[in-house]
């Protein structure tokens, strides 16, 4: 067994003994070959430059980037899920199935970290892997280069710029490690292998900045994703109209409308839906309401609050598994839209 190498296809040098001889001619040939395509490819694509640089030589840093990354996605996430916990659960009646569904964007953003995560750690390892030097055959010999096998001079700390090819070669202990086994040359593929070798460290580098870019990205819109997912699934299974809902007709400036009824431990809110011209309202108590059955919205003609002109006549009144009710209205000139009781009106006789 012997290093092969681009820079010196001259000679041939044993692995075992060291001894020095004249490299027969088919190899030589080859090696010239695979080192005259090599000369062709631009050199940056085998050298190691900022990120990419600090993530071959220092793992950890690349942990630690991912874990920044987490913690600022995982926040906001986190943040709105309490927001709804004290919203969902200070109610009189606590919305325990409301909450759980607050809870699903957060666990699917953890989720989809710990998968994310697990790439990061995967492409920064691979990255180290690419760009680490071959360990030299025996003890007090210097090590040689991942590209073409020339001999490797001490540069920066951790890192080593070949000589013949300039590609960068990381040469920590732990690097070296990940190389000491006996790399088999098959010289019928040789410039097809050397290709590969200049051109992994620049593909490895990639890999692991687009890691950090999906930690960032992917997350919220999984977690987006999901979540609409879920709600739309749970909102087109009809159930039986809720019975912890409560409703009220209140006369507001925009004509009798339906009103959401909700209890906290120290104040009633009265919501429409989020309909516009109808800001939510905040009251002592229920007292003064005029209570009403979703039920009997059947048969009734109704409008939306936000867009008078949309009117219809009330169909069907169902329940959803997201504890909300879903009021079926089919317009006068065919077809139906869906909304919640809240937010609906009747008309104003003129």
């Amino acid at each position: 067994p012997g290093a092969l190498s681009l820079g010196t296809p001259q000679t041939l040098t044993c692995g075992a003994c060291g001894q020095v001889s004249e490299t027969p001619a088919p190899v030589r040939q080859r090696l010239e070959a695979a080192a005259s395509l090599l000369a062709r490819e631009e050199k940056a694509t085998r050298q190691l430059a900022g990120r990419a640089r600090s993530a071959a030589l220092d793992g950890r840093r690349g942990r630690r980037l991912f874990t920044v990354v987490a913690v600022l996605v995982l926040l906001p996430t986190a943040l709105a899920t309490l927001a709804a916990g004290g919203l969902l659960l200070g109610q009189e009646v606590p919305s325990y199935s409301l909450f759980a569904f607050a809870c699903l964007p957060l666990a699917a953003t953890a989720l989809t970290l710990v998968f994310t995560g697990r790439f990061v750690s995967a492409s920064h390892e691979a990255l180290a892997t690419a760009s680490a030097a071959q360990a030299p055959d025996r003890p007090g010999e210097p090590a040689r280069c991942r590209v073409c096998g020339a001999p490797l001079e001490s540069g920066s700390p951790g890192i080593a710029r070949c000589g013949f090819c300039a590609a960068d070669n990381v040469v920590t202990p732990a690097a070296l490690a990940r190389t000491v086994h006996l790399s088999i040359a098959d010289l019928a593929r040789l410039e097809a292998d050397v290709l590969a070798a200049a051109r992994a460290v620049g593909s490895a580098a990639k890999r692991a900045s687009l890691a950090l870019v999906l930690s960032g990205v992917l997350a919220p819109v999984v977690a987006v994703g999901v979540t609409v997912g879920v709600a739309l699934a749970l909102a087109a299974v009809p159930v039986g109209i809720s019975e912890t809902n409560r409703y009220a007709l209140v006369a507001t400036p925009l004509g009798p409308c339906v009103a959401r009824v909700t209890a906290y431990r120290d104040h009633v809110r009265l919501s429409y839906g989020g309909e516009k011209g109808l800001a939510p309202e905040d009251r002592p108590d229920g007292s003064g309401l005029s209570p009403l059955d979703a039920g009997t919205l059947v048969g009734k003609t109704v409008r939306l609050a936000g867009n008078p002109a949309d009117t219809g006549r009330v169909v069907k009144v169902t329940g959803t598994l997201l504890g909300t009710d879903a009021v079926v209205v089919e317009r006068p000139g065919g077809g139906t839209f869906t909304h919640e009781p809240a937010g609906l009106c009747f008309p104003v006789n003129p």
